[in-house]
């Protein structure tokens, strides 16, 4: 069964358990297809053999789902020249996968497969807010560390100032504590006058090599955001953006361009001047819909 042949079977088993889907065509990426069914998120690659997919995919894979709250899956035919299991969930650099027929079986039902982490991902972690609902749930430090199986140490240190943590202890600690203890998600980026400006209006921002767009931003709502390129992967993007946006409520997608704004292939441009200028995902927001 060739990979073609996988993504048909997955395309239509996600348009017979009436999910709402974007699939990314003629672009190497690290997803294949966004598809959501009332509340529920899917990031999708297709692959045929599933030991081909490596580290960087896998960990790009997690940090698309953590920024498009959804649940990154890897969806294959073989590992080790063997066909995939019915109902087995496989693992590849802590990335669930899993064969088009247990995908198909699974239909409406929640996927009962553990999330990938999203390796890389940390998280500032607000020790007042730590504190507080520490007091709140009338939990101790030591009895958190139990809780969560997180050293005293790493409770103490948490609590006594703020500071970063990974999104999987920070998550171990919000579950415990029934309440949001995180603010922003930060990844390692190049540090270009973009990814600085967009992380100053306070949006979690997370840059990509490896996808249909360059980076995303999330707050209120998500933004897909492709810098200038060549006029064929701009057309190509700006396909994909426009079906996004048409797709999910919520989704912004734009291009910054060097120099001009206003459209580009219908989708919005803003110039690295007027970019430079936004203080607020408000702001940002206003840009794109005036």
């Amino acid at each position: 069964m060739k990979r073609d042949t996988i993504l048909r079977k997955v395309i239509k088993d996600l348009d017979s358990n009436d999910y709402s889907f974007v699939a990314v065509t003629n672009m190497h990426s690290c997803v294949d297809i966004f598809a959501k069914r009332l509340e529920r998120m899917l990031a999708i690659k297709v692959v045929y053999n599933i030991d081909a997919m490596t580290k960087e995919e896998a960990d790009s894979l997690g940090k698309m789902g953590t920024f498009f709250n959804a649940e990154p899956i890897v969806i294959g035919a073989v590992s080790k020249d063997k066909e995939l299991g019915k109902d087995t969930v496989y693992t590849r650099f802590s990335t669930a996968c899993i064969s088009e027929e247990s995908f198909n079986i699974v239909g409406e039902r929640q996927m009962t497969y553990a999330a990938s982490k999203a390796v890389g991902v940390t998280v500032s972690v607000d020790s007042s807010r730590l504190r507080y609902l520490m007091k709140l749930n009338n939990t101790s430090a030591r009895a958190l560390a139990k809780a969560t199986d997180l050293s005293n140490d790493t409770i103490y240190r948490h609590c006594s100032a703020d500071g970063c943590a990974s999104l999987e202890v920070a998550n171990r600690m919000e579950k415990a504590l029934n309440g949001k203890i995180t603010t922003t998600v930060v990844y390692k980026a190049r540090g270009n006058g973009e990814f600085k400006t967009l992380a100053n209006t306070k949006m979690d921002v997370a840059e990509f090599s490896n996808a249909p767009f360059d980076m995303v931003a999330r707050g209120v709502n998500r933004y897909e955001i492709s810098y200038d390129a060549n006029p064929r992967t701009m057309r190509k993007r700006a396909t994909l953006f426009r079906r996004i946006h048409d797709t999910f409520e919520g989704n912004h997608p734009f291009f910054i361009s060097r120099s001009r704004g206003g459209e580009i292939f219908g989708v919005p441009a803003i110039s690295r001047r007027s970019l430079g200028q936004v203080q607020s995902e408000s702001q940002l927001l206003n840009l794109l819909t005036c």
